[in-house]
């Protein structure tokens, strides 16, 4: 029996493959109004471990996007890769496990394959497992193309593979 529908959200997400290009998108974003609670990080823990030794490694010149990798926290969640790291974000305390404790420490295609298909959910699991850095970016509850064709167009410049525009149907 299907469990009943608690909130539609739609989501734009970009796949990374080096941490420059993912700073320019995430400020552009900003830039362009966005906050961090709508746009959620996410990489594997080694990612976010070797951030962090470049980050000491090179004292104040380290980059932006190793420091915003720094600020990742764990997530409760699991890739081929490890531990998921995540930024703050509804969809990110989703994975923390804030809306649902007994689903901590799955795999992210396990906790994504509850909202979108399976499919869809093992891409974005298989692309942590690569060491690849995952963008969300909350579109809102209804189309808004305007806003859509920012977060994309954003996105494609900067992302290393092609974004994907989901809708989730959150359920209880």
């Amino acid at each position: 029996m299907d469990m009943p529908i608690i909130g539609e959200t739609r989501f734009a997400v970009g796949v990374f493959a080096e941490t420059g290009p993912l700073y320019l998108a995430y400020r552009e974003l900003i830039a362009y109004g966005l906050t961090d609670g709508e746009i959620c990080l996410m990489a594997s823990r080694s990612v976010v471990k070797e951030s962090l030794a470049r980050q000491r490694l090179e004292g104040v010149r380290s980059s932006e996007s190793d420091r915003l990798l720094a600020g990742l926290q764990p997530s409760g969640a699991h890739s081929a890769g490890g531990s998921v790291y995540a930024s703050v974000g509804n969809l990110c305390d989703c994975l923390g496990g804030a809306a649902d404790p007994d689903h901590r420490g799955q795999w992210v295609s396990d906790l994504l394959g509850r909202w979108i298909s399976k499919r869809a959910a093992q891409y974005f699991e298989d692309r942590l497992g690569e060491g690849k850095i995952l963008v969300w970016v909350m579109l809102g509850r209804r189309v808004n193309s305007e806003r859509e064709n920012l977060a994309c167009t954003t996105l494609l410049q900067h992302a290393s593979e092609s974004v994907r525009v989901l809708d989730f149907a959150l359920r209880n």
